[in-house]
């Protein structure tokens, strides 16, 4: 629901998440220029429930509330979730290239507003991450469709009025 990268989430701290005002402020990115992301309903709630559980100044922690600093400790942990999940193959990234894809196609969000919610700077690299679907490549092509169709039964009626 954020598009966050993983380094981000990792270093995501409490001080950066605003529950009161339903934003999350990410300071530390891959490319050195803060962000701010609105947070989602269903996110603010999970939220509300780990910071009041939270023992350490950082979001997201092992059981332990050690930081995931270390790759192997947060792939352990992914891949666990992944496999209770039941959801198959999918790398952590693969939730970035979601997020990003929903929101230009099935959002049809413009790519301003998507650059400055995941934290890209050029259109390019955005583009990587968008993949459109085959259903919105469909739709688009029933929209041209449907619109060739409507002007063609205008010019035909425009033909007939003046026949009669």
């Amino acid at each position: 629901m954020t598009g966050m990268r993983r380094g981000e989430i990792a270093k995501l701290k409490w001080e950066n998440v605003d529950i009161e005002d339903g934003v999350i402020h990410v300071v530390e990115t891959k490319n050195d220029e803060s962000r701010s992301i609105p947070i989602a309903k269903l996110l603010l709630e999970t939220l509300k429930e780990l910071k009041s559980k939270a023992k350490t100044d950082l979001v997201f922690t092992t059981h332990e509330g050690k930081p995931y600093t270390h790759l192997t400790v947060w792939k352990r942990a992914w891949e666990t979730a992944v496999r209770r999940s039941g959801v198959g193959n999918v790398r952590f990234h693969d939730l970035r290239h979601t997020f990003v894809s929903n929101l230009i196609v099935g959002e049809k969000e413009d790519f301003a507003t998507v650059m400055a919610l995941s934290g890209h700077r050029d259109i390019s690299m955005l583009k990587r991450y968008s993949h459109t679907q085959e259903e919105a490549k469909k739709a688009a092509i029933a929209k041209l469709e449907k619109s060739y169709l409507n002007q063609a039964r205008k010019d035909l009626s425009f033909v007939e009025t003046k026949i009669v």
